[in-house]
């Protein structure tokens, strides 16, 4: 507070108490006070929580502008409760200015309060300046009146001159654009204000302009509402304007230019024109002097100088926000499915309160009543503000366009068919050939055609640009429920022939236009329903089904391949796709999905099929036994996969040119049953033979040169070649981003395989990041990803127990543990692989006996599938051996580790990273056995491999050399130090993450 007794009081209100915050505030700054609020002091572009923040620390007091609206804002609580707990006894910090009569809560409830309603403007004034008086309330001189060239209106008070309806209760949202209404009304230069609301019958349009005038009638002298939609009862109503306004004599062709006369004289005024129909009828209504506003369906009113204002759908936070206030029964997870069938539709969602308000039902309910009866639903009548229901709203609509333009109608029931938004505009003729009349004859003519989507947007059925028209999709239950069975399969039939042969004879005609695949799916469920032109709709389901899968979206793959198979019913039609084929594809999504079982029976039917149709020497079978032999590899069954993969070679090689870039997938699977046979040089081999001939096929920024990149770094990450597969990885990244974005599931997968070798090179925050930022996307869609999240979730634990983050290890260990044995059962390859993630997990938290049994339980697993020397069984097997020496049993400790070390030489050599930690390793249990010189010796081994291959300052090279120093110590004499002193350094084993199928 200043010396002369001058406060700054921070205004806190919400924005339907907007008139009262302003007039609040106005009286104050008349008084000397400074008032900050936000309609006043908070400008586009500024950060609002930083802004209200400061305003809350400058102000000396806050002042809460209590109604039954404040108190349910949650952000007006906050702003009143960080006041309340500031206040110091006497202070009064918070000053409750309570405009509505209301309930306060608990807190608020002793707190004495200025009570403004039911005052009049001069009692009001009174009553706020006095109480935010400190001490005594006496004035020491009469305040001077402000004069009306300073003063604001008193909110409470109505204009003189108002035929208003009340004010909708339950309206709710439209925040930003009726503040945007106002500011354009108030700042224009136009001396003609005029705002066109247009937008979709139900939209919201008249329950807008009513709150408008509601909200701001503060601002206007006079306000006056017209119905519109007819002209002759116009006249009606502006007699009765005259007649308020004491126009008794004027001749009835003189009556518009008196009136607004009269109307100028009173103050500004506000007149809302409601449900006008053209410019035309209004002219002679459109005045300057005042504002105006129009509320109509059609969106073409410049000629009349209006400024259009296209009222859209509801967000959903703004329509669950409606259907709480409206219908506080529906629960909020009821309220936001709704939300979503309804699309926002202001209308549809009242009609729905109402509906289950009076019949007493419940939300989940009503949504079954709506997937049962949509139309019938929407027919319904209720109470309150609403005239018409929404279906008959748009049915009058339908049916005046169908006597009128017959073509305009016939365009509308063709967008009910396809999905509701990007309707191609352009690509629409070219289905003209296959439909019925009008539309075949309709569509054909430019002239027609653009006529009827004027027609169709003239009346806010559609929205539309030069190049697309989008419908609402409650809209789309009403245009279809409206046609016979006979012209609905008319319809349908003609939509899926045209989308059959668009394109086929083009470049890619076998593919389907990504732009099409929404549409594409609303159309063949339509078709699956009426069961027309089966053999296009099976070709449409599977060429949909390949385009998802490449999208990587797998599950929704699924699901459409499941429907063209269901609708095939194992019946080939001509001049459509195969059931192989879709079953080949079928396994490739289950492939993807982790459904390795289901995969294979797929994969496996399809070859059959496939052999016997085309012959065993056939192109077509070679890729399906490339796609049996790659799911064969990752189930462990590296013989059967290194058979079925040699034969498609075999097969490709003779029918292929050499560069054909179906030989790198072949190849590069093979490259991974090298890799797992533990032949890392033929596996590099092979990997750099499938990257070469991508990139002569598709060039270095192709996806698909990404996904060799991917597998091929890989190899090199096991060759100990770390620099060069971090290399790799990040030329993959960088093509990925670009093609798909950073949230894509191959950009995922193969940035955890970076991750990976971030946490090899040392980088634990980096590989920690990387995994995060991989989990964040996988997480969305769970379902679809379980594999991936497993292998996420199992280095980034091993990433957190490195860093000392032990419980967070643990949970994410379990979480993978989990998810693999309820996926692949608990008996795969990538289970024995979470098992020696989570074992090394709990020989860090000290567990060694639990550690055992997961190393055992891979173990076990891994001799089965791979045999007892296979490189990967020597990893567990050294892990093992770091669990055994920790339990106290040295022999076995000892036995272990000396394995592990001959499997892996035999393996990879005697340089490979692996050896420098199984070395560390048996250093440690030789000198726990007394043998220190040996262990020296193993250590100065494990040293010089490690180092040959990292940095000195990598974690792990140091902490070669912090054993080998403890060791020489205790050799010469110098030390007395245990073997618990000494570091172990478990081996990590990682199932490397292959990129989404690419390749069509």
């Amino acid at each position: 507070m200043s010396e002369d007794g001058r406060e700054t009081f921070f205004v806190s209100y919400t924005a339907a108490n907007r008139p009262w915050a302003e007039w609040v505030s106005w009286k104050l700054e008349e008084v000397g006070h400074r008032a900050i609020v936000q309609a006043w002091d908070f400008r586009p572009g500024e950060n609002f929580v930083d802004r209200m923040r400061a305003a809350l620390e400058s102000a000396d007091r806050t002042i809460a502008v209590v109604s039954p609206a404040y108190l349910a804002s949650r952000y007006c609580t906050d702003e009143w409760t960080g006041a309340f707990m500031e206040d110091e006894e006497g202070r009064r910090r918070l000053v409750l200015v309570q405009i509505e009569e209301c309930v306060l809560p608990r807190l608020l409830a002793p707190i004495v309060r200025i009570e403004l309603f039911g005052a009049d403007q001069d009692q009001a004034r009174s009553r706020l300046l006095d109480g935010l008086r400190l001490g005594r309330a006496k004035p020491s001189h009469q305040p001077p009146f402000p004069g009306a060239s300073r003063s604001r209106p008193f909110p409470g008070s109505r204009p003189a001159i108002c035929n208003l309806q009340p004010r909708n209760p339950h309206f709710t949202g439209r925040r930003d654009l009726l503040d945007e209404l106002r500011s354009r009304l108030h700042v224009s230069d136009s001396p003609i204000l005029i705002q066109a609301v247009h937008g979709l019958g139900g939209i919201g349009k008249t329950q807008l302009a009513l709150e408008y005038a509601h909200r701001f009638m503060v601002d206007y002298a006079a306000i006056w509402w017209v119905i519109a939609d007819q002209p002759a009862t116009m006249v009606t109503q502006l007699t009765e304007l005259a007649r308020r306004l004491g126009i008794l004599d004027a001749r009835p062709e003189e009556l518009i230019e008196v009136l607004f006369r009269r109307l100028d004289q009173t103050g500004r005024w506000l007149l809302v024109l409601d449900n006008a129909e053209t410019a035309e009828d209004l002219r002679d209504l459109i005045r300057p002097g005042g504002h105006t506003i129009i509320t109509s369906r059609n969106p073409d009113w410049r000629a009349v100088g209006a400024t259009p204002v296209q009222l859209g759908v509801l967000e959903q936070y703004e329509s669950v926000a409606f259907m709480a206030k409206r219908s506080p029964s529906v629960s909020t997870t009821s309220a936001e499915r709704l939300a979503d069938r309804m699309d926002g539709l202001p209308l549809a969602l009242a009609q729905a309160a109402a509906f289950i308000d009076n019949a007493q039902i419940s939300g989940e309910d009503y949504e079954e009543l709506l997937d049962a009866q949509p139309v019938e639903l929407l027919r319904e009548q209720m109470p309150g503000p609403y005239p018409d229901s929404l279906a008959s709203t748009w049915e009058l609509s339908l049916e005046q366009i169908k006597r009128e333009q017959p073509l305009a109608e016939a365009l509308m029931t063709l967008c009910a068919v396809t999905a509701p938004d990007r309707i191609p505009r352009r690509l629409l003729p070219r289905a003209a050939v296959h439909l019925p009349e009008p539309l075949r004859s309709g569509l054909a003519d430019p002239l027609a055609y653009a006529k009827a989507v004027a027609v169709l947007r003239g009346l806010s059925l559609v929205s539309a640009t030069e190049d697309e028209l989008s419908v609402h999709r409650l809209m789309q239950d009403v245009a279809w429920h409206r046609l016979a069975e006979g012209q609905r399969d008319a319809l349908v039939g003609g939509l899926v022939r045209w989308l059959r042969h668009l394109d086929r004879d083009g470049p890619d005609g076998s593919a389907l236009r990504p732009e099409l695949l929404t549409h594409v799916l609303a159309i063949v469920a339509h078709a699956e329903c009426s069961g027309v032109e089966p053999a296009a709709t099976v070709w449409l389901l599977d060429r949909a089904g390949r385009l998802l899968h490449r999208q990587g979206q797998p599950l929704q793959a699924q699901q459409v391949f499941d429907r063209a198979l269901a609708l095939a019913g194992g019946q080939e039609f001509p001049d459509s796709v195969s059931v192989a084929d879709m079953r080949s594809h079928l396994g490739a999504v289950l492939h993807d999905l982790g459904r390795n079982k289901q995969a294979r029976v797929e994969y496996a039917a399809s070859l059959v099929s496939l052999e016997a149709t085309f012959g065993s020497e056939d192109v077509r079978v070679a890729e399906a036994l490339n796609s049996l032999g790659r799911l064969l590899q990752e189930d462990g069954d590296l013989t059967g996969a290194q058979a079925r993969l040699t034969r498609a070679l075999r097969i490709a090689e003779v029918v292929l040119p050499a560069e054909h870039p179906m030989l790198s997938r072949i190849v590069g699977n093979l490259g991974r049953v090298s890799q797992d046979l533990g032949d890392m040089r033929k596996a590099r081999v092979e990997y750099e033979r499938a990257l070469s001939i991508t990139l002569a096929a598709y060039g270095p920024g192709d996806p698909r040169t990404a996904l060799r990149r991917n597998n091929l770094a890989g190899a090199l990450q096991y060759l100990g070649l770390l620099k060069e597969a971090r290399n790799e990885l990040v030329q993959a990244l960088e093509i990925l981003d670009l093609s798909y974005g950073d949230e894509n599931p191959r950009t995922v997968a193969t940035r955890a395989n970076y991750a990976g070798v971030l946490h090899d090179l040392g980088d634990l925050e980096g590989a920690r990041d990387a995994y995060q930022r991989a989990l964040v996307v996988l997480d969305r869609d769970e379902e679809a990803n379980r594999p991936r999240i497993a292998d996420a979730c199992a280095g980034l634990g091993t990433v957190l127990s490195y860093l000392g983050d032990r419980g967070g290890a643990r949970r994410l260990h379990d979480r993978a543990l989990q998810l693999e044995e309820t996926t692949l059962g608990p008996d795969h390859p990538r289970t024995a692989t979470i098992c020696g993630h989570f074992g090394i997990s709990a020989l860090r938290s000290g567990e060694a006996g639990y550690a055992r049994q997961l190393f055992e339980r891979g173990l076990v697993i891994n001799e089965r599938i791979y045999g007892r020397h296979h490189p990967r069984v020597a990893a567990i097997r050294c892990n093992l051996g770091i669990a055994l020496h920790a339990a106290g049993d040295l022999p076995a400790a000892w036995e272990a580790l000396l394995r592990a070390l001959l499997d892996t030489e035999n393996a990879y050599g005697d340089g490979h990273p692996r050896i420098a930690a199984i070395c560390n390793n048996l250093a440690i249990v030789q000198h726990a056995l007394g043998e220190t010189p040996q262990a020296v010796k193993q250590a100065e081994r494990a040293l010089a491999v490690g180092g040959a291959s990292r940095s000195p300052d990598h974690p792990r090279v140091k902490v070669l050399a912090v054993n080998l120093q403890r060791l020489r110590d205790v050799a010469a004499g110098l030390a007395d130090a245990s073997a618990s002193t000494l570091e172990p350094m478990p081996v990590i084993v990682r199932t490397y993450q292959q990129a989404f199928v690419i390749d069509e």
